[in-house]
């Protein structure tokens, strides 16, 4: 389970694959334990040349970790559905504040002198 996990965290973050700006809040990764998934959102920052993660939310759905124990890798189609069903359980307002909060720690911490010029 822990190398279907991994893969499909892989496949989160690849931009090609997903076809999404990943300068907006999307999934990133997801952690399974004691039968609840546990969610992680991100965000690219091109002025820090990096990305800012944070927790989104946990879900305890039987169904859904029957779904992902299920999923076929190798079919693309069937993974970009499981990410979808697994965003439509976030609430993107608080994850987008939590990661305007972590942007704005990382910018104070690095100093604004030390951003990229995009």
């Amino acid at each position: 389970m822990n190398n279907k996990i991994d893969k499909f965290n892989e496949m989160c973050g690849m931009w090609d694959f997903r076809n999404i700006d990943m300068t907006k809040p999307h999934l990133s990764s997801i952690e399974i334990k004691n039968n609840t998934i546990f969610l992680y959102c991100e965000i690219f920052s091109p002025a820090l040349d990096d990305y800012i993660n944070c927790y989104a939310c946990k879900i305890k759905d039987k169904e859904l970790l029957k779904m992902f124990k299920n999923l076929d890798l190798s079919n693309n189609f069937e993974v970009s559905d499981m990410i979808g069903y697994f965003e439509m359980e976030i609430d993107w307002d608080l994850v987008s504040d939590k990661l305007s909060e972590k942007l704005e720690e990382e910018i104070d911490k690095v100093g604004e002198e030390n951003l990229f010029d995009y």
